[in-house]
Protein backbone atom coordinates (compact mmCIF):
# COMPACT_ATOMS: atom_id res chain seq x y z
CA UNK A 1 0.00 0.00 0.00
CA UNK A 2 2.38 2.36 0.92
CA UNK A 3 4.50 1.76 -2.69
CA UNK A 4 1.49 2.43 -4.02
CA UNK A 5 1.34 5.91 -2.60
CA UNK A 6 4.82 6.43 -3.34
CA UNK A 7 4.38 5.76 -7.17
CA UNK A 8 1.30 7.59 -7.45
CA UNK A 9 3.29 10.99 -5.73
CA UNK A 10 6.05 10.29 -8.52
CA UNK A 11 2.93 10.63 -11.61
CA UNK A 12 1.83 13.60 -9.80
CA UNK A 13 5.23 15.06 -9.02
CA UNK A 14 6.34 14.43 -12.92
CA UNK A 15 2.77 16.02 -14.25
CA UNK A 16 3.27 18.88 -12.29
CA UNK A 17 6.70 19.13 -13.67
CA UNK A 18 5.78 18.90 -17.14
CA UNK A 19 2.65 21.34 -17.11
CA UNK A 20 5.11 23.36 -15.56
CA UNK A 21 7.54 23.44 -18.43
CA UNK A 22 4.83 23.80 -21.17
CA UNK A 23 4.00 26.91 -19.42
CA UNK A 24 7.30 28.69 -19.36
CA UNK A 25 8.32 27.06 -22.66
CA UNK A 26 5.54 27.28 -25.29
CA UNK A 27 5.61 25.88 -28.92
CA UNK A 28 6.83 27.95 -31.24
CA UNK A 29 4.89 27.38 -34.79
CA UNK A 30 8.15 27.24 -37.08
CA UNK A 31 7.16 30.15 -40.15
CA UNK A 32 7.51 28.38 -43.49
CA UNK A 33 10.52 28.51 -45.41
CA UNK A 34 9.34 30.83 -48.56
CA UNK A 35 7.82 33.03 -46.20
CA UNK A 36 11.17 33.42 -44.40
CA UNK A 37 13.09 33.94 -47.80
CA UNK A 38 10.51 36.47 -48.76
CA UNK A 39 8.34 37.96 -46.03
CA UNK A 40 6.16 40.26 -48.80
CA UNK A 41 4.63 37.53 -50.35
CA UNK A 42 2.07 37.02 -47.91
CA UNK A 43 1.71 40.88 -47.69
CA UNK A 44 1.40 40.91 -51.71
CA UNK A 45 -1.26 38.56 -51.76
CA UNK A 46 -3.44 39.91 -48.91
CA UNK A 47 -2.96 43.70 -51.07
CA UNK A 48 -4.19 41.06 -54.12
CA UNK A 49 -7.27 39.90 -51.84
CA UNK A 50 -8.43 43.18 -51.24
CA UNK A 51 -7.77 45.01 -53.98
CA UNK A 52 -8.91 43.76 -57.10
CA UNK A 53 -6.55 45.94 -59.41
CA UNK A 54 -3.26 45.47 -57.43
CA UNK A 55 -0.84 43.47 -59.75
CA UNK A 56 -2.86 43.89 -63.47
CA UNK A 57 -1.29 45.97 -66.26
CA UNK A 58 -2.13 49.67 -67.14
CA UNK A 59 -4.59 48.34 -69.50
CA UNK A 60 -5.97 45.29 -67.79
CA UNK A 61 -7.10 48.20 -64.78
CA UNK A 62 -8.41 50.22 -67.30
CA UNK A 63 -10.70 47.65 -68.84
CA UNK A 64 -11.54 46.25 -65.37
CA UNK A 65 -12.74 49.94 -64.13
CA UNK A 66 -14.62 50.59 -67.46
CA UNK A 67 -16.59 47.47 -67.47
CA UNK A 68 -17.17 48.05 -64.08
CA UNK A 69 -18.87 51.44 -64.89
CA UNK A 70 -21.05 49.86 -67.78
CA UNK A 71 -19.07 51.01 -70.45
CA UNK A 72 -17.94 48.93 -73.48
CA UNK A 73 -14.19 49.76 -73.97
CA UNK A 74 -12.83 49.13 -77.60
CA UNK A 75 -8.79 49.29 -78.42
CA UNK A 76 -7.55 51.06 -80.66
CA UNK A 77 -6.40 49.24 -84.22
CA UNK A 78 -3.73 51.78 -85.17
CA UNK A 79 -2.92 53.20 -81.45
CA UNK A 80 -1.55 50.08 -79.05
CA UNK A 81 -1.81 52.05 -76.29
CA UNK A 82 -5.50 54.06 -76.48
CA UNK A 83 -8.55 52.58 -75.53
CA UNK A 84 -12.15 54.17 -76.95
CA UNK A 85 -15.37 54.52 -74.76
CA UNK A 86 -18.75 56.15 -74.92
CA UNK A 87 -19.69 57.56 -71.67
CA UNK A 88 -23.03 58.92 -71.30
CA UNK A 89 -23.17 59.19 -75.15
CA UNK A 90 -20.27 61.21 -75.64
CA UNK A 91 -17.33 59.49 -77.04
CA UNK A 92 -14.06 59.45 -74.66
CA UNK A 93 -10.13 58.78 -76.00
CA UNK A 94 -7.51 57.33 -72.86
CA UNK A 95 -4.07 56.81 -73.50
CA UNK A 96 -1.93 55.26 -71.39
CA UNK A 97 1.34 53.59 -71.14
CA UNK A 98 2.34 50.73 -69.32
CA UNK A 99 5.61 52.62 -68.05
CA UNK A 100 3.90 55.63 -66.22
CA UNK A 101 1.27 56.12 -63.50
CA UNK A 102 -0.28 58.26 -65.66
CA UNK A 103 -3.40 58.14 -67.99
CA UNK A 104 -4.80 61.15 -70.53
CA UNK A 105 -8.38 61.24 -71.52
CA UNK A 106 -9.36 63.01 -74.56
CA UNK A 107 -13.12 64.48 -75.47
CA UNK A 108 -12.61 65.68 -78.81
CA UNK A 109 -15.04 67.58 -81.55
CA UNK A 110 -17.94 68.16 -79.12
CA UNK A 111 -18.21 71.66 -80.61
CA UNK A 112 -16.87 73.06 -84.34
CA UNK A 113 -17.49 76.20 -85.99
CA UNK A 114 -16.71 77.70 -89.45
CA UNK A 115 -13.91 79.28 -90.14
CA UNK A 116 -15.13 82.10 -92.03
CA UNK A 117 -17.09 83.55 -88.81
CA UNK A 118 -13.84 85.82 -87.93
CA UNK A 119 -15.87 87.30 -84.39
CA UNK A 120 -16.74 83.86 -83.65
CA UNK A 121 -13.34 82.77 -84.05
CA UNK A 122 -11.86 85.78 -81.94
CA UNK A 123 -14.78 84.78 -78.96
CA UNK A 124 -13.87 80.83 -79.15
CA UNK A 125 -9.96 81.69 -78.29
CA UNK A 126 -11.41 84.07 -75.37
CA UNK A 127 -13.61 81.69 -74.31
CA UNK A 128 -11.43 78.71 -74.42
CA UNK A 129 -8.51 80.60 -72.22
CA UNK A 130 -10.92 81.66 -69.53
CA UNK A 131 -12.12 78.16 -69.24
CA UNK A 132 -8.69 76.69 -68.38
CA UNK A 133 -8.39 78.96 -65.52
CA UNK A 134 -10.90 77.92 -63.41
CA UNK A 135 -11.49 74.06 -64.35
CA UNK A 136 -8.48 71.23 -64.27
CA UNK A 137 -9.68 70.20 -67.50
CA UNK A 138 -8.36 71.79 -69.96
CA UNK A 139 -9.45 73.00 -72.97
CA UNK A 140 -8.30 73.22 -76.48
CA UNK A 141 -8.90 74.36 -79.88
CA UNK A 142 -7.65 73.07 -83.30
CA UNK A 143 -8.09 74.39 -86.84
CA UNK A 144 -8.95 71.91 -89.83
CA UNK A 145 -8.05 74.04 -93.00
CA UNK A 146 -9.65 71.18 -95.23
CA UNK A 147 -13.17 70.77 -93.54
CA UNK A 148 -12.86 74.52 -93.13
CA UNK A 149 -12.98 74.75 -89.08
CA UNK A 150 -12.24 75.01 -85.83
CA UNK A 151 -12.56 72.35 -83.46
CA UNK A 152 -12.85 72.43 -79.29
CA UNK A 153 -11.52 69.38 -77.19
CA UNK A 154 -10.99 68.95 -73.83
CA UNK A 155 -7.51 67.17 -72.42
CA UNK A 156 -7.13 65.41 -68.71
CA UNK A 157 -3.82 64.09 -67.65
CA UNK A 158 -4.46 61.87 -64.38
CA UNK A 159 -2.72 59.56 -62.04
CA UNK A 160 -4.26 55.85 -62.23
CA UNK A 161 -3.28 53.22 -59.69
CA UNK A 162 -4.47 50.93 -57.78
CA UNK A 163 -3.66 52.23 -54.50
CA UNK A 164 -6.65 54.78 -55.55
CA UNK A 165 -9.72 54.41 -53.30
CA UNK A 166 -12.62 53.53 -55.37
CA UNK A 167 -11.22 53.91 -59.01
CA UNK A 168 -14.55 53.51 -60.68
CA UNK A 169 -15.96 56.32 -59.11
CA UNK A 170 -12.53 58.71 -59.72
CA UNK A 171 -12.77 57.90 -63.40
CA UNK A 172 -16.42 58.57 -63.78
CA UNK A 173 -15.57 61.88 -61.94
CA UNK A 174 -13.20 62.98 -64.82
CA UNK A 175 -15.64 62.22 -67.59
CA UNK A 176 -18.38 64.35 -65.55
CA UNK A 177 -15.52 67.14 -65.38
CA UNK A 178 -15.45 67.19 -68.96
CA UNK A 179 -19.48 67.88 -69.09
CA UNK A 180 -19.22 70.62 -66.66
CA UNK A 181 -16.35 72.07 -69.22
CA UNK A 182 -18.83 71.69 -71.84
CA UNK A 183 -21.39 73.95 -70.33
CA UNK A 184 -18.99 76.42 -68.71
CA UNK A 185 -17.36 76.79 -72.23
CA UNK A 186 -20.94 77.53 -73.76
CA UNK A 187 -21.86 79.67 -71.24
CA UNK A 188 -19.03 81.50 -71.05
CA UNK A 189 -19.37 81.44 -75.08
CA UNK A 190 -23.07 82.58 -75.46
CA UNK A 191 -22.52 85.37 -72.74
CA UNK A 192 -20.21 87.20 -75.20
CA UNK A 193 -23.16 86.86 -77.36
CA UNK A 194 -25.59 88.34 -75.47
CA UNK A 195 -27.71 84.71 -75.85
CA UNK A 196 -29.26 82.47 -73.51
CA UNK A 197 -27.50 79.83 -71.79
CA UNK A 198 -28.69 76.45 -73.76
CA UNK A 199 -29.76 74.00 -71.01
CA UNK A 200 -27.56 70.78 -70.77
CA UNK A 201 -28.18 67.78 -68.61
CA UNK A 202 -24.63 66.53 -68.47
Amino acid sequence: MEQAIYVIGLLVIALVAVCYYVIRHPVRQETPAAEKENPQNTMEQDNQETNPYEGMTQRERLLAVLKEMNCQPEEDTEEPDRILVAYQGERFIIDYSEKSKYISIHDVWWYNAPLDDIELLSDIRKVVNACNFDNHTTLIYTINTEENVIGVHCRQSMVFVPEIHNLKDYLASQFVDSFRQHQNFHARLNALKGQAVPTDNK
